[in-house]
């Protein structure tokens, strides 16, 4: 049995209406994902599942911390997050993604697995830049060595070539 077996939701035996399961995803869960962005985590997943006859409605809550990189000083750092989606899985003839929050799933199923929803959901919580956040006085937490490196090495940086100038002048005509 793989591990995320645990995350399938044998929801043809459920009576209709409100289910709740709560799940820990951590290092080990983005494991089972190739290439996964998020390599270290600690959150707690509560899924509300509201059976209906011919939809299910399901709620996910997500809450903890992402170890990611910083983009300013690449400093790892516990980020957290805390957020809530939706998602709704008609029951049909075919298998089909409806939109954004909404898929089809035969209605013939007797089960469904939350994982790869509860993944790309969560894949898309950190932000496009990730920088350390400001402490209470609005000064940076970034590693100020890093910083002060960085900031030497970009005063050191040679002048553009001055033969480049010259082709550029004639790029120009």
């Amino acid at each position: 049995m793989g591990y995320l077996t645990q995350f399938k939701i044998p929801f043809a035996g459920l009576a209709l209406g409100d289910h709740r399961f709560d799940y820990t995803v951590d290092n080990q869960f983005f494991e089972q994902f190739e290439n996964s962005v998020i390599q270290k985590a600690d959150l707690r997943v509560v899924l509300t599942f509201n059976k209906q006859e011919t939809m299910l409605l399901l709620g996910f809550t997500v809450e903890g911390t992402l170890d990611v990189i910083c983009d300013r000083c690449a400093d790892e750092f516990a980020m957290p997050v805390a957020d809530k989606w939706e998602l709704i899985i008609k029951l049909g003839d075919e298998e089909k993604e409806l939109s954004d929050n909404m898929v089809m799933i035969n209605r013939n199923a007797h089960e469904i697995n939350v994982a790869q929803y509860i993944y790309e959901f969560i894949s898309l919580l950190p932000p496009q830049k990730i920088v350390h956040p400001d402490d209470s006085d609005g000064n940076s937490t970034c590693d100020l060595n890093t910083l002060k490196a960085i900031s030497e090495l970009e005063t050191k940086a040679p002048q553009a070539d001055p033969r480049w100038e010259v082709l550029k002048k004639l790029k120009i005509k």
